[in-house]
């Protein structure tokens, strides 16, 4: 894809203003001092577009980043969007390249788990800023919750459209 190209692909990618205002929430509450967020959105809204656009600006800012994600769908999706963006990235899942010289990992939680906890073939990916798509999972998964502990001093932003679950148990023991 040609460079004006891709820039016409960029700009089409336009937020809705519930997308940039969760953004604006994000940061803010990060300003604020909060290290552990919490961002829901219906199933539907946006909400790979939106942390795509954190992504950006924190690759643009020099930051390392890195996001958890549980099915190979949503790592693509995620890999189409970053790509749109304009942001390079690798991806850690099992049969692909895994190339730990960019400052983006886009990480299958099962494949992170293996190659970096349990069998130690990798090391742990360097992270100011992990983003959890799907982040309801941690209430129910050990693995899910392994990781994250593995970045005490990032930022983590879970993504949702399910905060709290069926019983009624919300995410608070994870997020601020």
């Amino acid at each position: 894809m040609g460079r004006g190209v891709r820039d016409l692909v960029r700009a089409m990618i336009e937020l809705r203003e519930y997308q940039q205002k969760l953004i604006d929430d994000i940061a803010g509450a990060s300003a604020s001092g909060h290290r552990r967020i919490l961002a829901a959105l219906p199933t539907g809204a946006g909400k790979t577009i939106a942390f795509s656009r954190i992504i950006k600006h924190s690759f643009e800012n020099k930051k390392n980043i890195l996001v958890l994600v549980h099915r190979r769908e949503l790592l693509f999706q995620t890999q189409d969007k970053l790509e749109k963006y304009g942001v390079p990235h690798t991806s850690m899942l099992r049969g692909e390249l895994y190339d730990q010289s960019h400052s983006v990992v886009v990480a299958s939680i099962q494949t992170m788990h293996s190659w970096v906890v349990r069998r130690k073939k990798e090391s742990i990916p360097p992270a100011d800023l992990v983003i959890v798509d799907e982040c309801a999972h941690l209430q129910s998964s050990k693995t899910w919750q392994d990781l994250v502990a593995l970045y005490p001093q990032a930022i983590i932003v879970g993504f949702t459209a399910t905060p709290i679950s069926k019983s009624g148990k919300g995410l608070g023991g994870y997020f601020d």
